[in-house]
């Protein structure tokens, strides 16, 4: 049987798309067929922001077109919702599984099983191995958010905060560390808020102190750090543990103005005062950044750079904005899709040139680098950069901790810089 699996999800996702065609593929199922060969096609899809929504819908169609009469569709993932796609649900061949986590809903469906969920499914798919080796591992440890910003999909998809229990979570990433884990990065869709729903109260500091004391761990990154739910309590720990080099905490916009309109429920100082003292203490900070949001201008853009630029704040990802009915900024002034694509250009060519002035400035502050793939020489360093490294290190195994200076490892002093755009 032909079962083609597409993502358009996040790294939790597709860390589940994964371990679901790792399982096939164990039963003898062909997961590598094109559209047309496909006799089941399981869709996964993500409503990140607008544009994922749109591709997503995009996709959908074009895979629906292209498959075979008799071939059956899944759309699961975080998109999927029966009043979002009201319009899919005339068709015999479309099944809409209303699941985040559809790892047992389409395994069940697949092999005509009725498996439940479990804490240990849980903890599998929400980790993510790098490189195809431990080394490196993102751990997704909450979900869910409370804060409604006008452009973000909890308008319009119940559910509130959902911690993977505090014990469960902390033993497995030990487990993981005592068998050859080094860097761990923390990730959530709203971080700072893990455990409102386990103790009734903010425990992620507690979290992070905990896991670093294990030994063996070299570096934790922490992911999607939203400022208006930072407390006294976390700033303390991501500011004083050694062990945490980077924090990406969630901007969106320097512009104050913006930030009014995508109701952040932050200033730009207080968003200033925390990256200030995260980097007064020798931390890396990124951040997330949007382009082209409704009433966005050219100054909204160079106000945001230069903030950026300032605060020596990396930015490892820019998202397009893109109009969708069901949230509160779609009833804003929207720009004109050629300035959209404009305005995203600009941002671009801005943040490359403060990323690399930034790594070219801070490259060799790092007191270790972790070998995480020695197939295609990449060092994992403490901001999770690659690096190439030099034919000497060719034969040492991953988990290899390195003391040299970054830049004396890299061949021809070229640098993983530019992100991803």
């Amino acid at each position: 049987m032909n079962v083609l699996l597409y993502s358009e999800g996040c790294i939790r996702e597709n860390t589940i798309v994964l371990k679901i065609k790792e399982d096939l593929n164990n039963k003898g199922y062909n997961t590598r067929c094109k559209i047309s060969e496909a006799d089941l096609i399981v869709f996964v899809t993500c409503a990140g922001t607008c544009r994922t929504m749109e591709e997503c819908f995009k996709w959908i169609n074009i895979f629906l077109s292209a498959k075979k009469t008799e071939t059956k569709m899944i759309i699961t993932g975080c998109l999927a919702d029966k009043t979002i796609f009201k319009n899919y649900l005339e068709h015999d061949d479309v099944i809409i599984m209303e699941s985040n986590n559809f790892y047992v809903p389409v395994e069940n469906y697949i092999f005509d099983e009725n498996k439940k969920d479990s804490l240990k499914k849980r903890l599998s798919y929400s980790t993510k191995f790098w490189y195809g080796n431990q080394a490196l591992v993102q751990f997704m440890l909450e979900e869910g958010c409370t804060n409604n910003c006008s452009f973000c999909k909890h308008n319009y998809i119940d559910g509130g905060v959902c911690s993977i229990p505090y014990d469960a979570a902390l033993n497995h990433l030990k487990g993981l560390i005592k068998t050859g884990t080094k860097k761990i990065i923390l990730s959530g869709e709203n971080l700072a808020l893990y455990g409102i729903d386990l103790e009734g109260k903010q425990i992620l500091h507690r979290f992070i102190h905990e896991l670093s004391l294990e030994e063996g761990l070299i570096y934790i990154d922490v992911n999607e750090i939203a400022p208006q739910n930072m407390y006294p309590e976390l700033l303390e720990e991501l500011e004083n543990n050694p062990k945490v080099v980077k924090v990406c905490m969630q901007l969106e916009t320097a512009s104050p103005r913006l930030l009014q309109l995508m109701n952040r429920n932050h200033t730009i100082e207080q968003y200033e005062y925390i990256a200030k003292r995260l980097r007064n203490k020798g931390k890396f900070v990124d951040t997330v950044l949007m382009s082209a949001f409704p009433t966005e201008s050219y100054d909204d853009l160079d106000y945001t750079a230069k903030f950026l630029d300032e605060n020596n704040i990396l930015c490892t990802l820019i998202s397009e904005y893109s109009d969708f009915d069901a949230i509160p900024s779609s009833k804003f002034e929207q720009l004109p899709y050629l300035e959209k694509k404009k305005h995203t250009r600009y941002l671009i060519e801005k943040m490359k040139e403060t990323n690399r002035r930034i790594l070219l400035d801070e490259v060799d502050n790092i007191d270790k680098s972790i070998i995480c793939d020695n197939d295609n020489g990449v060092i994992i360093i403490n901001f999770a950069s690659g690096y190439s490294y030099r034919k000497e290190y060719n034969d040492a195994p991953v988990g290899t901790i390195i003391t040299d200076k970054p830049r004396m490892l890299t061949r021809d002093g070229r640098f993983n810089y530019l992100y991803r755009y």
